[in-house]
């Protein structure tokens, strides 16, 4: 992507899905009766099959541009509906941010990519002359990640967890339609499920590597590193402070809404390497934030969500520099 008039087409075709998305139900129905019947029955069928214990792969086009096999039902299923992150206001305004602010030729971390979507929306903003190194511990997932990402020469795999260390432990794999929230931590599914119930994980061991120890060993040094680990970000940071310290690249880091105990881990290492928290506003562009002053922000940004029907979630993408 070399042009500001193509960033600003991505950008329209996006206000476009989120429009769509947020319209009442019968507003939809009348302005987009084919696709709204169309999703809505294939949602029920996808629900219906996992209701057997079934899961189904689908390759969908985003809205920019790629193809992508993703699995449903899970939170991927907005991405079969629109093409896009948009059941999430936190995921609409983190498309925004890289859309405005990744730069072409930039070195771009996608640290918990899951299923490879932003690292596919990276590959694409940084074009040729960039790199998009995607990080992915989870051994179900791993394959359809590198899928995914199998026609783009900007982009490189890894399958291992980032931690504080390199070396090995156990990752808890989520049970569908809950594979984003896998996890290196033991309790964090209890934490998660709506019911205060355990789900059922996968125990498995996988590989970590610090990202001092991959950037280092290889001499590669991210521009802007996407977070998103499922509650060991404090970990992540710690194997970090090196090259945060070193190289400040710009970090994108999802947490809580409100601030949960390793959220404020994260918060106080940034912090102490001089890091500044910003707000990702609603049109991707970037406001400066005090420390002293997230709590009220995240409570100010929760009801916004439930104003713009988005109160099932409870989080947010937070940028520092």
């Amino acid at each position: 992507m070399t042009s500001a008039d193509q960033r600003a087409e991505l950008l329209g075709r996006l206000d476009q899905l989120v429009a769509r998305r947020r319209m009442p139900r019968l507003e939809r129905l009348l302005s987009h009766p084919f696709a709204t019947v169309a999703n809505s029955v294939a949602m029920r069928a996808f629900n219906l099959l996992f209701s057997f214990g079934r899961s189904c792969r689908r390759e969908v086009e985003t809205f920019f541009g790629d193809r992508m096999i993703i699995v449903v039902p899970s939170w991927y299923g907005e991405v079969y509906c629109y093409g896009a992150t948009v059941d999430a206001d936190a995921e609409v305004r983190l498309n925004k941010f890289l859309l405005r602010e990744l730069a072409e030729g930039a070195v771009f971390f996608d640290v918990g990519a899951c299923l490879g979507y932003f690292s596919l929306l990276a590959s694409t903003i940084v074009g040729p002359a960039g790199r998009v190194h995607t990080f992915e511990p989870s051994p179900s997932l791993l394959p359809l990640l590198r899928r995914n990402v199998s026609g783009k020469p900007n982009v490189q795999v890894v399958g291992k967890a980032t931690s504080k260390a390199s070396g090995s432990t156990q990752f808890h794999i989520a049970p569908l339609p809950f594979i984003g929230t896998s996890s290196l931590r033991a309790d964090w599914q209890a934490g998660l499920a709506a019911d205060g119930q355990t789900r059922k994980t996968e125990l498995v061991t996988v590989e970590t590597v610090s990202l001092d120890d991959y950037c280092y060993s290889a001499g590669v040094f991210p521009d802007v590193i996407k977070l998103d680990v499922e509650g060991v970000e404090d970990d992540v940071l710690i194997g970090s402070e090196r090259l945060l310290r070193d190289k400040a690249p710009i970090l994108v880091l999802e947490v809580f809404t409100p601030l949960i105990e390793s959220d404020r881990k994260a918060l106080q290492i940034l912090r102490g390497l001089g890091y500044g928290p910003y707000a990702i506003q609603e049109d991707g562009r970037l406001k400066a934030l005090d420390y002293d002053a997230l709590d009220p922000y995240l409570a100010e940004l929760k009801a916004r969500y439930r104003v713009i029907q988005d109160s099932i979630n409870d989080f947010d993408n937070m940028v520092f520099k």
